[in-house]
């Protein structure tokens, strides 16, 4: 089976700090009392982490660009997601700050490397 973007340099890195991002937020969400924003923003917030890493492993194995992108893109958007929720966190101000920042940034920086995953395909076709 032919990986798309083997030679992509950072492949593994992005994949394996998507797990570090939605164990990080399962962590976080775990912290909080348990209640409505718990069970409600807390859901959407690990589904739409756990759901990154899971997208960009699943585009890893495509056999085709179009694939790739296809999977590539829904992990983009699942990372965008994932900061609106995390944002949502901080305006209810349950979270300690920093590590909320600390969880923002690198959703933010995940969200740029797919970005940049993506286009680096797109000008192939």
């Amino acid at each position: 089976m032919r990986r798309v973007y083997c030679q992509y340099s950072k492949e593994n890195d992005i994949v394996e700090r998507s797990k570090r991002l939605v164990v990080s937020v399962v962590r976080l969400i775990s912290s909080l009392p348990p209640g409505s924003v718990r069970f409600s923003v807390g859901d959407q917030v690990i589904r739409s982490a756990g759901a990154i890493g899971s997208n960009l492993t699943e585009a890893r194995i495509n056999r085709s660009k179009k694939d790739f992108l296809s999977s590539a893109t829904i992990a983009l958007k699942e990372a965008n997601e994932t900061i609106y929720w995390l944002d949502i966190l901080q305006k209810l101000e349950m979270v300690d700050s920093h590590r909320l920042e600390e969880l923002l940034s690198e959703s933010e920086q995940i969200t740029r490397i797919i970005a940049s995953m993506i286009k680096k395909v797109r000008d192939t076709l």
